[in-house]
């Protein structure tokens, strides 16, 4: 019997790489549809706790979300702190919730010296300033809120101050369509004070400064700032 051979051809492909996302600023990319690969460089380091990692550069602010690297088996952003300069910074961005954020899937660069990185002064925020550093002056918070926005202790800084003048920094945020602020550092601001000062509207009722600290009479009683019966 005459046997039938034939020759089998096997062509061999590589996969065409995917192209590196070309570097873009805050601005440019919070417009993009949510998953898109992005790349961010020179972008520095506001605030950071927990998986929380807030950004900005000279065109916006943002939120990186972090992630475990498999690599290492630890956060992208262990060792992160306020003033960090990060490059190459890539991921995946979305919008959630109004809440411009990146899921990092890559390590980046972190320079080696830190920077000054302060809060923005202003006098008003909305939803606009979401992921913004800011600070703002004789901040007085009734009930939990500033100028009917709620003031929160997210970053485990200690009660939030209340009934007094403060400086505020915060992160402004957003959830379910309400804009927050996170509280950084909150600190008592008397201007005009001499170091005895006494504001009162009636004898049971008084707020007073000795030596830069603030206390309320309340009823014959003494308290300091955060509500505690001192005499």
């Amino acid at each position: 019997r005459q046997l039938q051979s034939w020759d089998d051809t096997l062509t061999m492909t590589r996969p065409t790489p995917k192209a590196e996302p070309v570097p873009m600023n805050i601005n440019q990319i919070t417009d993009l549809p949510d998953y898109t690969m992005v790349a961010l460089n020179d972008v520095v380091v506001t605030k950071k706790y927990d998986t929380y990692i807030f950004i900005r550069d000279e065109t916006g602010s943002m939120l990186i979300y972090d992630a475990v690297n498999p690599q290492t088996g630890k956060p992208y952003g262990q060792g992160l702190e306020n003033g960090h300069m990060l490059s190459n910074v890539q991921g995946h961005f979305r919008n959630y919730f109004g809440v411009p954020e990146m899921t990092p899937n890559a390590g980046w660069t972190v320079a080696a010296q830190k920077i000054t990185c302060a809060p923005e002064t202003v006098t008003a925020v909305d939803s606009a300033d979401v992921c913004r550093y800011v600070r703002m002056t004789n901040v007085v918070v009734e009930d939990g809120l500033w100028q009917g926005i709620p003031v929160l202790e997210k970053f485990q800084t200690g009660s939030v101050i209340q009934g007094v003048p403060t400086t505020l920094d915060a992160i402004v945020m957003i959830d379910h369509d309400v804009t927050q602020l996170w509280v950084v550092k909150q600190e008592y601001s008397p201007t005009g004070l001499d170091d005895q000062f006494i504001q009162s509207n009636n004898t049971h009722h008084s707020k007073f400064i000795i030596h830069n600290s603030l206390f309320l009479r309340h009823n014959g009683h003494i308290y300091n700032a955060n509500g505690q019966i001192i005499l």
